[in-house]
């Protein structure tokens, strides 16, 4: 069963406030952004596409809910919050494709086993 989680702030659906912190022209027209913002489920963070990466031919990913998922290595019933997909996606510029697959601990062991130190590219391992 997962973890009792805390729930993101509710943002009170104030339309432009929204657009004018978090549309970006070069993802979505202000006028689709408007209409999908506006069946944002109440507990979800928005997603600020200043910050995204560039997704000109994919559609954006405009507010983030917390995840259930399984550990790959453990089996352990996880929760990959809206909070920790925000960071990823905003702070840390992962893909949107990306999805948390490993529970904290494994991702402890995981990172410890090779040293701390970032896994390279093949590319970069060329060089």
């Amino acid at each position: 069963m997962a973890k009792n989680r805390r729930r993101p702030p509710t943002y009170e659906l104030d339309i432009n406030s929204l657009v004018d912190q978090f549309w970006d022209e070069r993802s979505i027209s202000r006028l689709h952004y408007i209409h999908l913002i506006e069946r944002m489920p109440r507990d979800a963070i928005p997603a600020n596409l200043r910050l995204l990466p560039d997704q000109s031919c994919l559609s954006p990913k405009l507010w983030y809910e917390d995840q259930d998922y399984t550990c790959c290595d453990c089996g352990e019933a996880c929760v990959w919050t809206a909070r920790q997909q925000q960071w990823w996606h905003e702070v840390a510029k992962g893909t949107i494709y990306s999805e948390a697959k490993r529970c904290p601990k494994c991702r402890a062991i995981v990172k410890e086993k090779h040293g701390g130190t970032p896994r390279r590219s093949h590319q970069d391992r060329q060089n």
